[in-house]
């Protein structure tokens, strides 16, 4: 759990430190998110259809991780990164902190802070169950 806490800290205080600027919803914005609503039904959720508005009102490039965007409009998919830390053993819920630890790091190298990146850790038993679902790629 405090994992979790201090990866949600570390992300609060990079949002509220970007400089995106909320939007207010107004009749135009909210009109053009119930069309697209009733064009993508069960596809989309009222949300990703706010957003799919806004861009198109604002004449903005849509960046997302969520394929079924793209199958309803043209917008740009960001893949995420997956990064699997192994370990010689089971790390403590509190050794897992260095996950904001991590991100804190890659942000001060210049990784984008918005950029979708998963960080999982596992120790060298539980390797295989990573195996089985992907392509492991050994960089040192």
């Amino acid at each position: 759990m405090r994992k979790t806490r201090e990866i949600a800290d570390l992300r609060y205080h990079q949002v509220r430190a970007s400089g995106l600027v909320p939007v207010s919803t107004d009749e135009k914005l909210t009109w053009k998110a119930g069309e697209k609503k009733c064009k993508y039904r069960d596809r989309l959720s009222l949300t990703d259809c706010f957003f799919l508005a806004l861009s198109e009102l604002k004449k903005a490039t849509l960046l997302t991780t969520d394929s079924e965007l793209t199958k309803a409009e043209k917008v740009t998919v960001l893949s995420d990164i997956d990064v699997l830390i192994v370990t010689s053993k089971k790390m403590s819920d509190s050794e897992r902190g260095i996950k904001a630890e991590i991100l804190r790091a890659a942000e001060d190298l210049g990784f984008p802070w918005y950029y979708p990146i998963d960080i999982h850790i596992a120790c060298t038993e539980d390797l295989e169950n990573y195996r089985k679902h992907g392509k492991l790629i050994e960089i040192a």
